[in-house]
């Protein structure tokens, strides 16, 4: 969830040159510059769609956040194009044959400061993250629910809050010597190097990073892994970050600075890249696709494995309407996806989504969206069944039903609040709406502190679990919208099935449940941000995750 949002009206993206560590856009920009007013050439203005938290990459799990550290910092892997992983830090790996011991070999890297890369650093990165605790590391969840002795050290963190790594139980991660690094596992998981994209999982300076604090990282004396150094920030301007000169691959590098332009509204950053103020828009306004439809400009990530979705408190805290299955399966059929795409106006970068599950994660024999909705889509429209549901609920003109949808204020989010709000009208559902600052609303989505809440999530691995396992009670906050005793068995037994293709099948099986019996969510769309990208900029990675990488950018 990963999380902040992905996040912050926000979201977030390898073809090889000599290392074979680098890709290009899946569009090119091309030689022209129909944008000009540019900087040197060897600099890039980025625009994102919001503030980062601190530059702490165990705490930056919203996209914008990981926009710039993502510049800074490596781990073992990253993300290619096609959804496989990148070798970064990770020179070579074994897996034990019971496929719970995994042993790394570094590559030969240095930090910013010159001092070499440890095993040692990968173990305090990891540890400090989960010590942190999930409330603001999240991804260090990742690593107690696989690691040996994970759960307990959840179960210390859980009650404190957060804690020092000292006061932690022993955990399987291990520094064998500086370069060799051994990870022990509760159980297998088979997509366990996928979980170490994250930044809960990089390397870390003890003698820099302190625990339990992130303010730190805000600074030019840190010690960096990536390509790139923090230069300085101004709050709610612009971030600056500066060439590595000690990068394992700086002789590839050619821009010496990257400035983060803040800019939350759309329309400002669409109207900054027509005046040439920008490179790169990240966010611009919906409207974007359809104006640059099949001009060069348009940049897209494809595939971008993201949903966008209703969820819903089931919890013991929810209003006793949407404790009802029947009430929640009437709002779900009740949703129009096909009049709400049309209305966010943004091409055929948006498509209408029936299940939890994004297009772009492998299933039993193809893609796994794409496979169930040719057998059942799990949430569609029923306008006239909705209002039977909300009868035998109780619920009619002389009873109607009030409910309030939360989200956080954008464009985007605007507009999808205010066709859900017309749509659940049409089967006597009242909906008001309410909005928060961001970092209040995602506290108070992740403590299920509301009835109706917007939700997405990119993909932080490729695998149909990362949306699965939200709801598990151990991926909620302290108070839960869902708590279901069926889904975490179902849940459990594909985690337990060794054969891939029936371990998709239960996945199919719990989501249908989830979904389509329960409607603990009321899934909308998927898509794919449009963005725009000066001509004569190559080399940008991008992944499905939604990941994005300026080491190997070039300016023409």
């Amino acid at each position: 969830m990963k999380k902040l949002l992905k996040l912050m009206g926000v979201f977030a993206l390898v073809v090889g040159i000599l290392t074979g560590c680098s890709s290009a856009p899946k569009k090119d920009a091309g030689d022209a510059n129909t944008n000009t007013g540019k900087t040197a050439a060897n600099e890039l203005v980025v625009a994102i769609g919001g503030e980062p938290t601190y530059l702490d990459p165990a705490i930056a799990g919203d996209a914008v956040s990981n926009y710039v550290t993502k510049q800074m910092y490596e781990g073992l892997f990253s993300v290619k194009p096609d959804g496989s992983l990148q070798n970064e830090l990770c020179e070579s790996f074994t897996v034990s044959e019971d496929g719970l011991v995994y042993t790394y070999t570094l590559t030969d890297a240095n930090w910013s400061d010159g001092q070499p890369i440890t095993a040692e650093d990968f173990v305090y990165g990891m540890k400090r993250s989960i010590a942190y605790g999930s409330a603001d590391a999240y991804y260090g969840s990742f690593l107690t629910k696989t690691v040996k002795g994970g759960a307990e050290a959840s179960a210390v963190v859980d009650a404190a809050g957060q804690v020092l790594i000292e006061e932690l139980p022993e955990l399987g991660i291990k520094a064998l010597d500086d370069k060799t690094l051994e990870i022990t596992l509760e159980k297998p998981v088979p997509y366990f190097n996928q979980l170490l994209v994250q930044g809960a999982t990089y390397p870390i300076r003890s003698d820099f990073a302190e625990e339990k604090v992130s303010a730190w990282a805000d600074s030019k004396d840190v010690p960096v892994s990536g390509a790139f150094m923090f230069e300085s920030r101004n709050a709610n301007e612009e971030i600056v970050l500066v060439k590595n000169p000690n990068y394992r691959n700086a002789d590839q590098v050619t821009l010496e600075k990257i400035t983060f332009k803040i800019m939350p509204d759309g329309v400002a950053q669409l109207n900054a890249f027509k005046a040439g103020e920008l490179d790169f828009a990240m966010a611009p306004s919906p409207e974007t696709a359809k104006t640059y439809e099949g001009k060069p400009e348009l940049f897209t990530i494809d595939p971008y494995v993201i949903n966008y979705f209703v969820t819903v408190n089931a919890g013991s805290n929810a209003p006793e309407a949407l404790q009802d299955a029947n009430v929640r399966k009437a709002l779900s059929m009740a949703v129009d996806r096909d009049e709400l795409i049309a209305i966010i106006d943004a091409g055929d970068t948006y498509y209408p989504l029936y299940g939890f599950i994004p297009r772009g994660m492998a299933g039993v024999n193809g893609d796994f969206r794409e496979e169930q909705d040719a057998v059942l889509k799990l949430s569609d429209t029923n306008v006239e069944e909705a209002k039977a549901l909300m009868a035998t609920a109780g619920y009619d003109e002389t009873n109607p039903l009030t409910l309030t949808y939360y989200y956080n204020d954008s464009d985007l989010h605007r507009t999808v609040a205010q066709v859900l709000q017309e749509q659940w009208k049409r089967i006597g559902v009242n909906v008001e709406l309410k909005t928060a600052e961001v970092r209040v609303f995602f506290d108070d989505r992740t403590n299920a502190n509301f009835e109706l809440a917007r939700h997405a999530n990119s993909a932080d691995y490729l695998d149909p679990m990362i949306y699965l396992e939200m709801y598990m009670r151990a991926g909620q906050g302290t108070t839960k919208a869902v708590d279901d005793q069926k889904y975490e068995d179902l849940i459990a037994a594909a985690n337990a099935e060794s054969d891939p293709k029936v371990r998709l099948e239960k996945l199919h099986e719990a989501e249908n449940y989830f979904v389509n019996e329960m409607a603990y969510i009321i899934p909308l769309f998927g898509y794919t941000n449009p963005e725009l990208l000066r001509q004569g900029i190559t080399g940008i990675e991008t992944s499905p995750d939604g990941a994005v990488n300026f080491r190997y950018t070039k300016v023409q």
